[in-house]
């Protein structure tokens, strides 16, 4: 009776949450969407994380999830808590987002329009999806857009808990993993935005789960070939992985043999790996991924950086992060503070999936009959493997660079609610030390789930400022992109204009406007070079279109304001700029007409 009176306070909570949200409609730009939003919304998120978490862990430390199934009360309240924590934005009337996000909206564009992909869409399968269920439901691009990946980061939970009845022996191993999954957001900006890569990570855990489940029905065999056909065309760097993930399997299954058979001579029970059950899917993820890379010249470039960095050497990347923490004066004490809020929540996940790992193998070495461990132990060691890979992107290894190491972080994060699960589970039966480790566990576990979500949004909090993208920027994109000629010599500053016209005009009408791809090729000096010369127009010899949004007004002047690139003075400088005309403005968005050899130098 308890759980369900929680489960009923606990929706109720949500509910309330979402109307804070919706009667605290955002007006404009945010740069920071928490202190924004009211702050009962995030609370009573919170709040409801917590009962659904609640509810499992009340059903595991009584033992009564063998009975009864109420547990499934508190994986529904974490999977409608995410929805909610992802959905606040649009609620409050956020139009899009900046970066990948409005881009590949614009690739959605392009399919609705024409009926097919740009030449150049390496992508096909969100898109495609995305433009099947608006054809059939009649929703607005846009809203689908904004809505589906949460739905995939919920779908994220519910793919754990299925593979955690594949490669886990026990319900309560289950459980726990789904609480990890639920509660905390390991996935952060991949969870929000529209994105090939961030959409076929969240797809990894069903891609193992239809591969431990192949063997039993027919159909789960027709299921994971297909998605593993298909997932080279839903991002190469996925594919990629997901090839590098079954050849470690089968590496694994290997080693595993040699230890059973020759190191411990275990003569009467001898285990004999199918070695072709990870090597054919591998294969046929290479054969199918090479020639679909290649067939795109966008890729071309990184291939050829590849060969450069094994012939001539590789990016600094530690270096590149130092040098850029510098210009921020970030140093000692900050930078740690720092490191614990972007990479806190990861490094507590992986840590805990160590440990997982650490009482599997003991576990494997003392009792004889541990094949039901394998699946456990393979894709537990997918997190130490993944992360290897994520060291040599440090290290500055050739190619790491340039298939997008710094993305390896996510691959690591994605698989370590199973193992991190199966060791919280296993120190929680120690009664040498469960008083303290479910206490030490769960104080942990808030903290890093407070982490998860405070960090999940770009904000100041963590140096970064929000990536909204409001209506009036597109209004004055939308403006700008029809009045300009090829003739004309346009820059911006933070703001990318062209990543808003692809959302306007589709990727495909973008690309084929040259005025429009060069916006950013001309680099506006710092402070707007006043500092040097008397005007803007001193700069330059010939005609200059400056746009300039809310969100290049206030970054440097907040949240960036320790490069001191600009700050408001600079601004009402340039409004009083004689060597400046303003040709358009609305609220949040500004295109200044730069006369040349206007003004007297300094």
């Amino acid at each position: 009776m308890a759980s369900k009176i929680a489960t009923i306070c606990a929706f109720l909570s949500v509910s309330l949450a979402l109307v804070f949200a919706w009667l605290s409609p955002a007006t404009g730009y945010e740069l920071d969407i928490y202190s924004d939003t009211p702050l009962f919304t995030w609370v009573f998120i919170i709040a409801s994380m917590f009962a659904g978490a609640g509810i499992i862990l009340h059903q595991l430390f009584t033992r009564t999830y063998r009975q009864s199934r109420l547990w499934m009360l508190g994986f529904g309240l974490l999977i409608v808590s995410r929805l909610a924590l992802l959905w606040v934005p649009y609620i409050r009337g956020y139009l899009t987002w900046d970066g990948d996000h409005i881009t590949h909206w614009g690739m959605l564009l392009d399919v609705l329009k024409t009926g097919h992909f740009d030449v150049q869409n390496a992508y096909p399968v969100v898109h495609s999806f995305l433009a099947q269920v608006i054809q059939i439901t009649g929703m607005p691009g846009g809203l689908a857009t904004n809505l589906s990946t949460g739905l995939f980061s919920a779908f994220y939970i519910i793919a754990i808990y299925l593979l955690s009845t594949r490669i886990t022996p026990h319900a309560k191993y289950q459980l726990m993993s789904v609480i990890l999954a639920g509660f905390v957001v390991v996935l952060g900006e991949y969870s929000i935005f529209l994105m090939p890569n961030g959409w076929s990570i969240l797809f990894l855990p069903l891609l193992f789960y239809l591969y431990f489940s192949k063997t039993r029905r027919s159909t789960f065999s027709f299921a994971f070939i297909l998605i593993l056909v298909l997932f080279p065309f839903f991002h190469p760097l996925s594919s990629l992985m997901a090839g590098h993930a079954f050849l470690i399997i089968f590496t694994g299954m290997i080693l595993f043999w040699l230890y059973i058979n020759l190191v411990r001579k275990n003569r009467g029970n001898q285990i004999r790996p199918d070695l072709d059950k990870p090597l054919t899917p591998a294969v046929l993820q290479y054969v199918i991924l090479v020639p679909w890379v290649l067939s795109f010249n966008n890729f071309r470039p990184n291939i050829h950086n590849i060969w450069e960095q094994i012939t001539s050497g590789s990016p600094d990347t530690v270096k590149n992060i130092t040098d850029t923490l510098a210009k921020i004066n970030m140093t000692g004490l900050e930078t740690a503070t720092l490191f614990f809020k972007l990479y806190g929540v990861t490094a507590f996940m992986v840590l805990i999936s160590i440990v997982g790992l650490i009482l599997l193998i003991i576990r494997i070495n003392k009792f004889k009959s541990s094949g039901y461990c394998l699946p456990l132990l393979a894709t537990g060691s997918l997190v130490l493997c993944f992360g290897f890979l994520y060291l040599l992107y440090l290290v500055g290894f050739p190619g790491m660079s340039s298939i997008g190491g710094q993305r390896m972080l996510s691959y690591v994060a994605v698989f370590t609610p199973t193992a991190g699960g199966y060791a919280l589970i296993r120190l929680f039966e120690d009664n040498r030390i469960k008083p303290v480790s479910i206490i030490a566990t769960f104080a942990v576990i808030c903290v890093v789930s407070f982490l998860s979500v405070r960090g999940l949004y770009f904000s100041p909090y963590k140096l970064q400022p929000n990536c909204q993208v409001t209506t009036q920027v597109i209004s004055g994109t939308n403006w700008f992109i029809e009045a300009i000629t090829p003739s004309h010599k346009t820059a911006n500053i933070v703001s990318s204009i062209s990543r808003y016209a692809d959302g306007i005009l589709g990727t495909g009408n973008t690309d084929a406007r040259v005025d429009i791809k060069s916006i950013s090729t001309i680099q506006i000096e710092d402070h707007f070079g006043y500092q040097e010369y008397g005007s803007i127009g001193e700069q330059y010899n010939e005609t200059l279109l400056v746009n300039v949004t809310v969100k290049d007004r206030v970054i440097y002047d907040t949240v960036w304001k320790e490069v001191n690139r600009f700050d408001a003075q600079d601004f009402l400088t340039l409004e009083a700029d004689s060597s400046v005309n303003k040709l358009y403005t609305n609220s949040e968005f500004a295109t200044y007409y730069i006369i040349p050899g206007e003004g007297e130098q300094k």
